[in-house]
């Protein structure tokens, strides 16, 4: 068994894994915007850890928002501004008491979890990427995970599309979960007057007919195939499989995603057609990429 924390922009998710990779039993615990997020969340990390009898498990996998440092276990989620050099892994090892606790970047745990068991076995080269609350990517190069030397390699949802000069949250310009994350989204269509609270409502929205908000979710799309085609050409490969809220929102924005990488692509041959496929393991997708990857560190690799 596995003890498996996949954190987020909005939400903290924990699961008891079995050896064969399946999401036993699950919580999901929502990311407070004030206060101690630490305090608020390692209690219901423990009062869960106690409910599935935590000594069943042998080892703790952590997926993670970015910039995380592989090197001294600490993280700095954008989406998480009371987090910065937060050191995680020392955090988690005290709480749980488990000695064995492995961390990954969340996109990474999507493409390592997807290679393994979900849209990408078979397949050598591709791009995992997620698009919610933030906008993260992660690679498989050569049928391996390719992490870069803090672990933060397709790290695209913070690359520059546009020279407007608008700040991201991370500092930079014009970043693509600038303009294509979930929230992002949803504040975009606020400004031209769409009432929507979160992106479920701008997609139901959207699905109903209303023009300004199918507009809003294809120029979000459009930012998360530019940066998608920008990778490609970085790695020279034309294929990404990508999780996350917004892409398993509706048919209406893969189909504009796939669009927009189409057009993004034709004027660059050696990609060819670029593929897209969503994220067969959904949801899970983070937790059973963090238990994979405590299983490569600590057991063996399948």
């Amino acid at each position: 068994m596995y003890f498996a924390i996949d954190i987020g922009g909005t939400k903290v998710a924990a699961a008891k894994v079995s050896e064969k990779f399946e999401v036993l039993e699950k919580v999901e615990i929502p990311v407070p915007k004030i206060g101690d997020v630490w305090s608020y969340v390692s209690k219901q990390l423990s009062d869960f850890a106690t409910k599935i009898q935590i000594n069943e498990c042998k080892s703790i996998g952590i997926s993670t928002a970015g910039p995380i440092n592989l090197e001294n276990g600490e993280i700095s989620p954008v989406n998480i501004p009371s987090w910065r050099s937060f050191p995680l892994l020392h955090k988690v090892k005290n709480l749980i008491q488990i000695e064995k606790v492995s961390m990954i970047g969340d996109a990474a745990a999507i493409a390592l979890s997807e290679h393994k068991l979900g849209a990408g076995r078979g397949m050598s080269n591709f791009l995992g990427a997620t698009v919610s609350t933030g906008v993260g990517g992660g690679v498989i190069i050569n049928n391996q995970i390719y992490l870069g030397a803090t672990g933060n390699s397709a790290f695209f949802g913070h690359t520059r599309i546009n020279l407007a000069g608008n700040i991201c949250p991370c500092g930079r310009f014009d970043c693509v979960e600038l303009y294509a994350s979930g929230p992002n989204l949803v504040k975009a269509a606020n400004k031209v007057g769409i009432t929507a609270s979160n992106f479920q409502d701008l997609t139901k929205l959207a699905l109903e007919g209303n023009k300004a908000a199918q507009s809003i979710i294809d120029s979000g799309a459009k930012a998360m195939a530019i940066g998608i085609i920008n990778f490609f050409c970085d790695f020279d490969i034309n294929t990404a499989i990508v999780g996350g809220g917004v892409m398993q929102s509706s048919e209406f924005y893969r189909s504009s995603l796939q669009h927009h990488m189409n057009e993004e692509a034709k004027k660059i041959q050696f990609i060819g057609q670029p593929k897209l496929f969503p994220a067969k393991l959904e949801r899970d997708t983070g937790l059973i990429g963090a238990a994979l990857w405590a299983n490569q560190q600590f057991n063996s690799v399948i």
